[in-house]
């Protein structure tokens, strides 16, 4: 059976994705994934609860990789990543803000039942790393 409430999510992350994402002669990859565990420098436990709900839709590119972050607790938001690494079926892209860093990476291999990926957001006074089970969408 299939949870309607989800599948609007993905549907409205797709569509989101897709109108804020420039279009390119590249075929692009998309996945969903949801946060299998969290690190959190501050061990802050209503934080970690929170951020386990999140879901990303990560849309990867040549150049950029979209990611669409959803979360029942939090405001709806993308992300920009400059591809700054590609190697072995791995990609890596950067984040850049006034207040933060972040890095992702994503392997393009299905590894037991999944394709795998972390986020790491990083200030000079916190660090959280999202540890991400991801399918193709």
């Amino acid at each position: 059976m299939i949870n309607t409430s989800k599948s609007a999510v993905i549907v409205s992350l797709a569509l989101m994705v897709s109108l804020t994402a420039p279009a390119s002669a590249d075929d692009r990859q998309t996945y969903t994934c949801s946060t299998m565990s969290l690190l959190n420098a501050g061990n802050d436990q209503d934080f970690i609860e929170a951020n386990l709900e999140k879901r990303f839709l990560i849309q990867v590119g040549d150049e950029e990789i979209h990611v669409l972050v959803s979360s029942p607790r939090f405001n709806d938001h993308n992300k920009i990543y400059r591809v700054f690494h590609t190697s072995g079926g791995k990609i890596y892209g950067i984040e850049r803000s006034s207040v933060n860093v972040g890095v992702l990476a994503l392997s393009e291999t299905y590894f037991r039942g999944a394709y795998q990926a972390t986020i790491t957001v990083q200030t000079p006074l916190h660090g959280t790393v999202w540890k991400l089970s991801c399918q193709k969408f």
